[in-house]
């Protein structure tokens, strides 16, 4: 009785064989897609990373808690667990202009050195940058 309804026949050696070539010629793109995504996740969370460290840096900063260096030090201590050579810059307010007030923490990074995944070579191009602005207090 099965047999006479199409919805529940078995399928055919031809159609299995079928599903095999489809599986193999989606699977790479597929794990391409995978990935893209775990590449793009990592680096999305570098730069949030980045962020946060300058951030903290630049607000340590401005209320005097500590000194350039030593905040130097703290950026690269939070950054410590990214196999990537990072550039941190941080340019405080000059003494003798009373008009400025601003302290400024760069980190930047190269794309390239930041990835966990080096599945595009050379086509990582760029540099992942956080950029804090805080007025001294």
């Amino acid at each position: 009785m099965d047999t006479m309804n199409p919805r529940f026949r078995r399928p055919r050696r031809k159609e299995r064989g079928l599903a095999v070539v489809e599986l193999a010629l989606l699977m790479p793109l597929l794990i391409l897609m995978l990935f893209g995504t775990i590449h793009f996740s990592a680096l999305f969370f570098l730069q949030n990373n980045m962020v946060n460290a300058a951030r903290d840096a630049a607000r340590r900063l401005a209320v005097g808690e500590i000194t350039p260096g030593q905040a130097r030090t703290s950026i690269e201590d939070q950054l410590d667990d990214w196999p990537a050579n990072f550039t941190i810059d941080i340019d405080m307010p000059n003494p003798l202009d009373p008009l400025d007030r601003d302290i400024e923490v760069d980190i930047l990074v190269p794309v390239k050195d930041a990835s966990l995944i080096a599945f595009l070579g050379d086509l990582q191009q760029g540099n992942l940058h956080a950029q804090v602005v805080m007025r001294q207090e």
